[in-house]
């Protein structure tokens, strides 16, 4: 049912707050409209009975104006929830629609498949989201490549990875028969050091006995001249 009286006061090339112009069509941003466009027969504001389907919060309702409710904004709609199954939900639209326009019944199908075509894809997007591009920082890549090479060529793995070996070498993660050549060729460096430094020792000593006996001789001889 048109009210002529708002057609005529927003319709054609009136003012509408919900009026988008573009080159091909004049589209309707209003969230009741069932086709999207601007005209006389989509228009929710200038139809006293109408009815479209909405999506809120995931889920899917059929909205039902009615001239008896025209006077109440909050109530004008009535909201009846659809099934996530399209066959059932078409059946629903069927049923309470029954005595509509046909061509009624029709847009509210079509907006129906489009709905749920709009749910199918959020949920495919949700489980497989796109991947999303990031600005390249060049200069902070370059910074961290050379922070990168310089820490690798302070670390000696060498000395890591012989230090690891030792100290489960030495806990006997590798078996009893490696702990116990380790201990023997420890204990054979230990000892070889021990002989290599009282040899040296021993030279020392040596070496400085005949300094010693030629300060005694120079004395003697002294003392012979001051006789």
């Amino acid at each position: 049912m048109l009210d002529r009286k708002i057609w005529e006061s927003i319709g054609n090339k009136k003012t509408c707050s919900f009026k988008l112009n573009t080159k091909v069509e004049t589209l309707c941003k209003n969230k009741y409209n069932v086709t999207g466009y601007c005209n006389e027969f989509s228009c929710p504001l200038a139809n006293t009975k109408y009815a479209t389907v909405r999506v809120v919060e995931d889920k899917l309702y059929l909205m039902i104006k009615e001239p008896e409710r025209t006077h109440t904004p909050v109530e004008m709609y009535e909201k009846i929830e659809l099934s996530y199954d399209y066959l059932e939900a078409l059946k629903q639209l069927d049923e309470n629609l029954e005595f509509w326009d046909p061509e009624v019944i029709h847009k509210c199908k079509q907006r129906l498949t489009k709905m749920f075509e709009y749910l199918e894809r959020k949920l495919y997007l949700e489980e497989n989201p796109l991947p999303q591009l990031t600005v390249r920082k060049t200069k902070m890549n370059r910074r961290e490549k050379i922070r990168a090479l310089k820490a690798l060529n302070t670390l000696n793995f060498e000395k890591d990875i012989s230090k690891e070996l030792m100290i489960r070498l030495e806990e006997g993660i590798f078996g009893d028969e490696l702990l116990e050549a380790y201990k023997d060729a420890k204990a054979k460096a230990i000892k070889h050091k021990d002989k290599r430094y009282v040899a040296d020792i021993d030279l020392e000593e040596n070496e400085l006995q005949p300094k010693h006996t030629r300060k005694k001789k120079k004395k003697e001889k002294q003392q012979n001249l001051n006789w």
